[in-house]
C-alpha cells in the first residue's frame, strides 16, 4: 500500500508511531476510531484473543503493520479505520469504543486499481466497502483472478429467503444466537395478493408425474401493480383503490394471444396430449377458469382492479407480451400508468445494488416501495423473477469480548414475492455479489 494522502496515514504499528497518543486513564466510551487503531496495534494479542473466542475462522497474524483513516458512511459521516495484518493474514474495520465492525483472516487488502485513492475509499455496516466517484458512494466490485467470486462478502449458494414468521429462527440457523432485530420499518397499502390470483391464463405442467398448476410470467407487471397500489395509499391518492374494478375480456383487449389459446369458437387448442386418457406430454396453456368472472365465450372476462388492468394492457400493448419482462419493463409501466393520472414519475434501476440500501431505508421511511429483481444464474431461491420490497428489517450483533465489541449488520428486505401470501424475507447480506437490481422513484 501506498501513502495518499495526510488524512489516509501509515502506520507501521511495531516500530513507527501510531496515529495519536491514546490515555491509559481515558474511557473506552469515548474512545475515537483512531483511538481503537492505535489501541489494537499496542494490544494485539488482546484484540485477536477477543475474536479468536467467538470465531470458528482464527485470526493468525501477530501485528498491524498499516492503518488508515476511512469513512464511515452510515448515518452522519464520520470515520473509522482499516488495519492491514502482517503478510497475507487478513485486515479489519474498527470503529470508536473498541468496536471491530469487519474481520477478515485471510489475504491483503489491496484493492489495487479499483480503490486508486484511498482517500476516497469508504465503509458501510451495512453495504461493506465502497468507493466515492463524484458525489455518489459506489460499491467495489474486487474479483478475485483465482475466483468467479466477489471478494470479502462471503456470497452462499443457498437459499436466502424465508416466510415472515420464521425470519428469528433462520437468522439464529445461518448466523447464531448472538444477531437481534434492530431496526424495521414498512409501507402500507400492499394488497395481499399472489401472480396466480391474477393470471387469466394457467399453465398445467407434468412434473414427476403430477401436473401442476402455473402462474403467467406475470411478475414484471403484477410488481408494477403491487408498488402502484402502494403509492396510491401513500402518496398518489387520485390513482383508482384497490377496490375500483375493470371487467378485462382477455379476447378484446389481447386478441393476440388470446387466438393462440383459442379458436374462433372457444375451443382449447394449446395443448398437447399425449393419449387419448388425456395426459399432458408437458404443459397445457388455458384460461383460469377459477378466477374468471364471465360465463360467455370461453370465460374470456375477468373482474380486476383496474390498476392492475393498466398495468397489463401497457405490457401487451407495448412489448406484444405476457410472459417474461424485463426490469427496465417494470420501471416503464409505473411510469406510464402513473402518467394517466397525472404523476410524473420517474423510476431508476441500480443494478450496483448493495451501496444503495440507505436509499432503500430513506424510501420506506417516506412510504414508498421499491422494485427488487433477480437473475436466473443467481443459484438462489429465485431466477428472472421480480419482486415489490414493502420494507426491511436490519439484525444486529453487539457482543462483548473482555474490552472488545464485535458488531455486525445483517440486512433483509420485505418482500411481497407474488409466490406466496403475507411477507417474504429475503437476506441481502448473504446475497451479496449476486446479480440483481434495486429500483427507485428518483426524488
Amino acid at each position: 500500500m501506498e501513502i495518499l494522502s495526510l488524512l489516509c496515514a501509515f502506520v507501521v504499528c511495531q516500530s513507527i508511531a501510531v496515529l495519536s497518543d491514546t490515555s491509559i486513564e481515558k474511557s473506552i466510551e469515548s474512545y475515537s476510531a483512531v483511538d481503537t487503531a492505535n489501541y489494537i496495534c499496542k494490544n494485539f494479542s488482546r484484540f485477536k484473543y477477543s475474536y479468536n473466542c467467538s470465531h470458528e475462522s482464527a485470526v493468525t497474524a501477530t501485528n498491524v503493520v498499516e492503518v488508515k483513516l476511512i469513512t464511515l458512511i452510515d448515518n452522519e459521516e464520520s470515520s473509522c479505520c482499516l488495519l492491514d495484518f502482517n503478510g497475507d493474514y487478513g485486515f479489519a474495520v474498527v470503529g470508536p469504543s473498541l468496536v471491530y465492525y469487519y474481520v477478515e483472516t485471510f489475504g491483503d487488502f489491496s484493492f489495487g486499481d479499483y480503490v486508486p485513492d484511498f482517500s476516497r475509499l469508504g465503509f458501510s455496516t451495512i453495504s461493506g466497502f465502497v468507493y466515492r466517484k463524484e458525489d455518489e458512494w459506489d460499491s467495489i466490485e474486487k474479483v478475485d483472478e483465482n475466483s468467479s467470486d466477489i471478494c470479502y462478502t462471503n456470497p452462499v449458494n443457498a437459499n436466502v429467503s424465508v416466510r415472515e414468521e420464521s425470519i428469528d429462527a433462520y437468522v439464529v440457523d445461518r448466523y447464531g444466537s448472538s444477531y437481534h432485530e434492530y431496526a424495521s420499518n414498512h409501507v402500507t397499502g400492499a394488497p395481499n395478493m399472489t401472480q396466480l390470483d391474477l393470471s387469466m391464463y394457467i399453465t398445467n405442467e407434468l412434473e414427476k408425474g403430477v401436473i401442476s398448476i402455473y402462474s403467467e410470467g406475470n411478475c414484471w407487471y403484477f410488481s408494477s401493480y403491487i408498488f402502484l397500489q402502494c403509492m396510491q395509499r401513500n402518496e398518489y391518492p387520485r390513482l383508482p383503490t384497490k377496490y375500483d374494478k375493470y371487467d378485462y375480456n382477455v379476447a378484446v383487449e389481447e386478441p393476440r394471444l388470446y387466438s393462440t389459446i383459442y379458436d374462433s369458437n372457444g375451443n382449447n387448442i394449446s395443448g398437447q396430449l399425449s393419449n387419448t386418457s388425456g395426459e399432458f406430454i408437458a404443459y397445457k396453456r388455458e384460461l383460469n377458469s377459477l378466477f374468471s368472472q364471465g360465463y360467455w365465450g370461453g370465460f374470456n372476462t375477468f373482474s380486476v382492479p383496474i390498476l392492475y388492468a393498466k398495468c397489463r394492457q401497457r405490457a401487451y400493448l407495448k412489448n406484444y407480451k405476457l410472459d417474461g419482462g424485463t426490469i427496465w419493463q417494470t420501471s416503464g409501466i409505473i411510469e406510464e400508468v402513473a402518467k394517466q393520472y397525472g404523476y410524473e414519475v420517474n423510476v431508476v434501476e441500480h443494478p450496483k445494488w448493495s451501496n444503495k440500501l440507505n436509499s432503500l431505508m430513506t424510501h420506506i421511511i417516506s412510504g414508498r416501495p421499491y422494485i427488487w429483481s433477480v437473475s436466473r444464474d443467481s443459484l438462489h431461491d429465485y431466477g428472472n423473477h421480480t419482486m415489490v420490497g414493502i420494507g426491511y428489517s436490519i439484525y444486529k450483533k453487539q457482543l462483548q469480548t473482555g474490552e472488545f465489541t464485535d458488531s455486525d449488520t445483517k440486512f433483509f428486505f420485505k418482500l411481497r414475492d407474488g409466490h406466496n401470501y403475507g411477507t417474504t424475507w429475503f437476506d441481502a447480506t448473504a446475497y451479496k455479489g449476486h446479480t440483481g437490481s434495486l429500483s427507485f422513484i428518483k426524488v
